[in-house]
């Protein structure tokens, strides 16, 4: 029977938690549990400050826990597509951060063992058509110009499809397993001193008073972080932040090469393998459509068929799709917006690294520490900001 949750989901048990009731007076209070509001409850609780964290559903429920669990130093629309809105500064300067950010996860995950499923692995990016080269060899050009070790490799690794042209590789890249990472990430903010809790969607906010409200409880807090990618209430940065949903297919049985296999096509199809309680699966990731404009049964379908045409799979046997929101600039919005709440969204499809880029930055933010990346992150959100007025 194909499921409507992620492989991720299905294949790591997770341990409940309870939902916040009546008043919890804390330092600072965090309104989602994805991977930005964890590794931000992790490292303020180890600043000493008291942190609550509280989450509409279950850790990793919303699109952590719907990503591809790839983490990559470069950027899902193309390094040589953000190099082309920024100066070269701003194109090394992100590929920077998210360097250290992927360095910091696997930190935590050799701590946490196994239950991460963190290895490092490369990066291959082919195209499936001839005419698709050129997007290749502008993005390796690119990539060196960042300052990555990308080269040009001979062809694509066995059982993958064969390469219409040139083939990028970027080495020393990584996955996890995302549900095994979060759950493990949850763990240590407990034993730091950060409170969880599940079934709390916040439905108030009053900044004024640092209050988020749910059904059953009130968290006070001297500061209000927003890590749901889309802010509670109203914000400036929403007004021109596009919304897209991607899909995702698991199918059983289909041992891939250790790897992050991005096929240059119409639409993008993202490949990786996966070994989780003893099984191996192949992941097809795919089909970008806007949000309330889509039909998501036609969207699996054509994603179904890409794989079937290119990877000679069977049925699926998972089958789930994330949110995703796009800035027009193609930098997240991190930082203090003009509402008083630190707010973290516009990460693309690439949410795992960003998440952990802004939790360091916040974190930072509130505790009055210098960050290196602060500058890059917020110059963007008070941009967008004052074209919103």
């Amino acid at each position: 029977m194909m499921g409507s949750i992620s492989i991720w989901a299905a294949t790591r048990p997770r341990r409940p938690r309870p939902a916040l009731e009546g008043d919890l007076r804390v330092d600072v209070v965090i309104v989602g549990a994805g991977i930005t509001g964890l590794t931000a409850a992790l490292l303020l609780a180890k600043t000493a400050r008291s942190v609550a964290a509280i989450e509409a559903r279950a850790v990793g429920a919303g699109d952590s826990g719907g990503s591809t669990g790839n983490l990559y130093q470069t950027v899902t629309g193309g390094l040589e597509t953000l190099a082309a809105k920024c100066e070269a500064d701003t194109a090394r300067a992100v590929v920077a951060s998210r360097g250290e950010a992927i360095a910091w996860i696997e930190q935590q995950a050799q701590a946490m063992g196994p239950s991460s499923g963190f290895r490092r692995c490369p990066m291959y990016q082919y195209p499936l058509s001839p005419d698709a080269e050129p997007t290749i060899l502008g993005e390796l050009k690119a990539l060196r110009a960042a300052g990555l070790d990308a080269q040009l490799a001979s062809e694509m690794p066995p059982g993958l499809p064969a390469a219409k042209g040139a083939v990028l590789l970027l080495s020393a890249q990584a996955q996890f397993h995302p549900i095994g990472y979060l759950h493990a990430l949850a763990l240590q903010a407990e034993h730091a001193g950060a409170r969880l809790f599940e079934n709390s969607p916040a439905l108030e906010l009053d900044l004024e008073v640092g209050v988020v409200r749910t059904r059953t409880g009130t968290a006070f807090g001297h500061h209000i972080v927003l890590a749901t990618h889309s802010p509670l209430g109203f914000h400036l940065v929403q007004a021109g932040m596009a919304v897209r949903r991607e899909y995702g297919l698991a199918f059983h049985e289909q041992a891939v090469p250790a790897g992050i296999f991005w096929a240059q096509a119409h639409p993008r199809l993202s490949v990786r393998g996966l070994e989780a309680n003893g099984k191996h699966y192949l992941l097809c990731i795919g089909e970008h459509h806007e949000t309330g404009r889509h039909d998501a049964a036609a969207a699996l379908a054509q994603l179904e068929r890409a794989a079937q045409e290119y990877l000679a799979v069977g049925s699926p046997v998972q089958r789930w799709s994330a949110q995703h929101f796009h800035s027009p600039d193609g930098l997240p919005y991190i930082g203090r917006d003009e509402s008083g709440a630190f707010i973290a969204t516009g990460f693309s499809t690439d949410g795992l690294v960003y998440g952990t880029v802004a939790a360091h930055i916040i974190t930072d933010q509130i505790i009055g520490a210098q960050s290196r990346w602060s500058s890059l992150y917020l110059g963007s959100l008070q941009k967008t900001e004052n074209i919103a007025r």
